[in-house]
């Protein structure tokens, strides 16, 4: 994978923990690159989704439906992260919706993939920590 692409998220990994080029390398190795148009819906509530995207270009809206209505709960712009958390930590459906509000080129990982990787490299490891402390 081409790193002079994805200069985006690597500040913004980087801004969160010092990861070595090496190591961007073996995560990006994981990585699928996507580009979608402005108002896909990247992610359903409901819907079991095993992938945490990589915003290198675009904006996106988290939101989850209460009696119908959209609630809008995070937003998420180039060089960020974005996943719906049950997925992640417990491996069920999440309840979040996650619209593109513009014509977006993403980069997704399994989070099977994504916790070997943890299991193996302290840098991702440390940063995917850092991460989510600040996120939550």
């Amino acid at each position: 994978m081409n790193k002079s692409n994805m200069e985006n998220i690597i500040k913004g990994i980087r801004q969160y923990y010092p990861v070595s080029d090496s190591s961007l390398e073996v995560l990006f190795s994981y990585m699928k690159k996507m580009e979608l148009p402005k108002k896909h819906l990247l992610i359903h509530g409901g819907v079991l989704d095993r992938h945490v995207y990589f915003i290198e270009k675009g904006f996106c809206r988290s939101y989850c439906l209460r009696d119908g209505e959209e609630i809008t709960i995070w937003f998420s712009r180039e060089g960020d992260i974005t996943f719906a958390m049950k997925d992640l930590y417990h491996n069920q459906p999440g309840y979040e919706y996650v619209e593109l509000l513009e014509d977006c080129e993403l980069y997704a990982i399994r989070i099977e993939d994504l916790n070997q990787i943890y299991e193996t490299n302290i840098e991702i490891a440390n940063w995917g920590r850092v991460i989510h402390q600040e996120c939550l």
